[in-house]
């Protein structure tokens, strides 16, 4: 699933240091930390995306190295175990 946080007062979303959909290196998890020290994104930034990583975790999902909005509740293996697929 992909997906931000918002302000609660007026919608907008929160800074999470790149666009969605931005397949850069500022965009990976994996990489905030250099990202950080480069300056590429600030600490709000980075606060913003660990608040929206530790509701996803708990509720359930894991995120991805490369991705902060990508979230998946299953691997692909149980996935393919629970479910069919659709066509």
């Amino acid at each position: 699933m992909d997906l931000t946080l918002a302000d609660q007062s007026n919608g907008k979303p929160l800074d999470m240091g790149t666009d969605f959909d931005y397949f850069g290196y500022p965009a990976y998890p994996d990489r905030e930390a250099q990202m950080l020290k480069e300056g590429k994104i600030n600490q709000l930034q980075v606060d913003n995306r660990e608040l929206l990583r530790e509701v996803m975790k708990g509720a359930g999902f894991k995120g991805i190295g490369s991705e902060w909005w990508h979230f998946n509740a299953f691997s692909r293996k149980i996935a393919r175990e629970k479910f069919e697929i659709v066509k």
